[in-house]
């Protein structure tokens, strides 16, 4: 949960301060993660939070949020690169 934080404030500042691209990129990021610790806890029961019939979806969907996460973090870091690097995307 800490580094999901930890992630959501880097992402927030990008989104603030950095290009366009690359802050889209970085806020979609961030939902993506948000999303997949979310379905992880409700994985593993210990979203508490959550409604019932929420955490049984969470839950069903986990692999499905863990490709978007890994998705979320390849398409940051190519519009990153390209900006800061100079890389095409």
């Amino acid at each position: 949960m800490t580094a999901v934080r930890h992630l959501t404030n880097a992402c927030t500042e990008i989104n603030l301060f950095g290009p366009s691209g690359v802050a889209h990129d970085a806020l979609a990021l961030s939902v993506a993660a948000q999303n997949l610790l979310e379905s992880a806890l409700a994985r593993h029961g210990i979203a508490a939070g959550l409604a019932t019939d929420r955490r049984e979806v969470a839950a069903a969907r986990f692999s499905e949020w863990e490709q978007a996460c890994a998705q979320a973090l390849g398409l940051f870091i190519r519009s990153a690169r390209a900006v800061f690097l100079g890389e095409s995307p």
